[in-house]
């Protein structure tokens, strides 16, 4: 907690009674913090979900009973996601008359535009509401029996309303934490990180389910039986956005000739049934692989602290809205196969499965239970299921090659998502044909295809 410093905002623009609860819990007024100045929210739709109440809760929750809002406001953090909308509330408060500032992140779904849309994104909020108010709770309290700490942000608001969902949460980059700077392939030290950490997660997640709850988390949580994918209201265009990649691909391999017919045939057969490939990919394929798993973690979903030499110390799994039961290895193969350059996977995926195990392995022993697998176990099955990487890595490279001129928002009608597919299909080729992007972009594509060798696939 620190002393409040305004020497980056302009007092002079703000209204004398900016704190006053009737003009705050209106919503008249969002405080811009780096601007220095006042929006009317009716610019931004998201004053309208943000209410005092809600930041009230927050603080209280945060700071304690005693602690006194002064004023709140929000602030640009980042653009429209997947399936909300992000913004920074910037708090100021007093406890026994000295005034702090403190920050928070707020996670708000801006109305979805169908009845099934709105149907989806229930579920993300529920599921992440699940996770803040029944899990981790939990999870957090066997794990500092240890003393290990749940690196998952803390949750201090929580609005269930269909179709104007809010979470209000920890804001990490008070702690120091951030995304990874440079590209999207996160680095060796990074990667040793975030699967520790999903180590830890999926640890603790076995813990709680045998020693506290007693009863497989899906059963006493039916919502975690699903995956977004599928049963999903617009599981048909998400089956032709992911088979159109993949023929766009395939008819890459077979210009290459004789060398790559396998693999233009095992594209050519995985894009007929993709959404299919995918839900069996991701049962375990035994009970002992099942665990509670975050079923996002990607480079965008991990936030790292450095040391002053600039080397990450620590992780943090940030977007808790996906998480279900399924093979603990789905982690592993999403994460290496969406986040990692070929060179590094290729090098040190057995290395990573080991660090993985180690402390899987330390965490259940600690508090005296067996592990379910091996770690010769666990290799096969990541093998096993590397199919699901290659998929999504597929699916994901070209996308990161896409101009801002081309690319495919997130559908927010049935128009959209009726020429969702089609529009990535379009951006794709785009891609392939810009002549400055266009062979880095095959290139990757191609190491992922000769992935399916290297990790025998076909």
């Amino acid at each position: 907690m620190s002393a409040v410093n305004t020497n980056n905002i302009n007092i002079s623009t703000y209204p004398k009674n900016a704190g006053d609860s009737t003009l705050n819990s209106s919503g008249r007024y969002i405080v811009d913090i780096e601007k220095g100045n006042i929006l009317n929210y009716n610019n931004d739709e998201s004053a309208t979900f943000v209410k005092e109440e809600h930041v009230r809760n927050a603080l209280k929750r945060d700071k304690g009973p005693e602690a006194s809002l002064i004023w709140w406001g929000l602030q640009e953090f980042m653009d429209q996601g997947a399936t909300a909308s992000i913004k920074r509330v910037q708090v100021q408060y007093k406890i026994d008359n000295e005034v702090f500032e403190t920050s928070y992140i707020a996670k708000m779904n801006l109305g979805a535009s169908t009845k099934s849309d709105e149907k989806k994104t229930l579920m993300y909020f529920k599921k992440e509401e699940l996770f803040f108010t029944e899990l981790a709770p939990v999870m957090r309290e066997v794990l500092n029996r240890m003393g290990r700490p749940l690196r998952t942000p803390r949750c201090y608001e929580n609005v269930i309303n269909p179709g104007k969902e809010l979470t209000i949460m920890e804001d990490l980059s008070r702690k120091g934490f951030k995304l990874a700077k440079g590209d999207r392939n996160l680095n060796i030290e990074q990667s040793r990180l975030a699967m520790q950490e999903m180590a830890v997660f999926h640890a603790a997640s076995l813990i709680i389910e045998k020693e506290i709850f007693g009863t497989p988390l899906e059963e006493k949580y039916t919502i975690l039986k699903e995956k977004w994918f599928e049963g999903h209201p617009h599981r048909s265009c998400f089956h032709d956005w992911w088979s159109k990649q993949l023929y766009i691909i395939a008819d890459l391999a077979h210009k290459k000739g004789e060398a790559y017919q396998k693999h233009t045939q095992w594209l050519q057969m995985t894009a007929q049934k993709v959404i299919d490939e995918l839900v069996d990919s991701a049962r375990p394929s035994h009970p002992k692989f099942s665990v509670l798993i975050h079923n996002d973690i990607w480079f965008n979903n991990i936030l790292f602290r450095n040391n002053k030499q600039g080397s990450p110390i620590e992780a943090m799994l940030v977007d808790l809205q996906m998480v279900s039961k399924a093979s603990c290895v789905i982690d592993m193969v999403f994460f290496m196969f969406v986040s990692m350059n070929n060179q590094d996977r290729l090098a040190h995926w057995e290395a990573l499965l080991s660090t993985y195990y180690i402390s899987f392995k330390q965490i259940l022993e600690e508090f005296t239970l067996s592990v379910p697998f091996t770690f010769d176990e666990l290799r096969e099955e990541f093998l096993l299921k590397t199919t699901y990487g290659v998929i999504f890595g597929l699916a994901f490279c070209a996308p990161q090659y896409y101009t801002p001129e081309t690319m495919v928002r997130t559908p927010r009608n049935e128009e959209e998502w009726q020429s969702y597919a089609e529009n990535y299909k379009k951006s794709t080729v785009i891609a392939l044909k810009n002549p400055t992007v266009a062979a880095a972009l095959e290139k990757e594509l191609f190491e992922r295809i000769e992935n399916l060798n290297d990790f025998g696939v076909i």
